[in-house]
């Protein structure tokens, strides 16, 4: 399956959008490739979303890593 950026990351943070103030907008593609590591840092270890909100599952996380690893493709 290939993971893209509007199918499959976008939705993973647009749930949190209302619940939480950002520093980068995790919905907009540039913001999110931009900064896609120490994204992938602050999901993988537990980090973000902070701890009143539920946190991605191994799957979510395994889904953002393959994007990354895959170039971030957007479509």
């Amino acid at each position: 399956m290939a993971v893209t950026f509007n199918e499959n990351i976008r939705p993973l943070f647009s749930k949190w959008k209302t619940m939480m103030t950002w520093r980068l907008d995790l919905e907009n593609y540039e913001d999110v490739k931009a900064n896609k590591d120490i994204i992938y840092h602050q999901i993988s270890s537990g980090n973000m979303p902070p701890p009143n909100i539920a946190t991605l599952t191994a799957e979510q996380i395994a889904m953002f890593k393959q994007w990354m690893d895959n170039d971030c493709p957007e479509q």
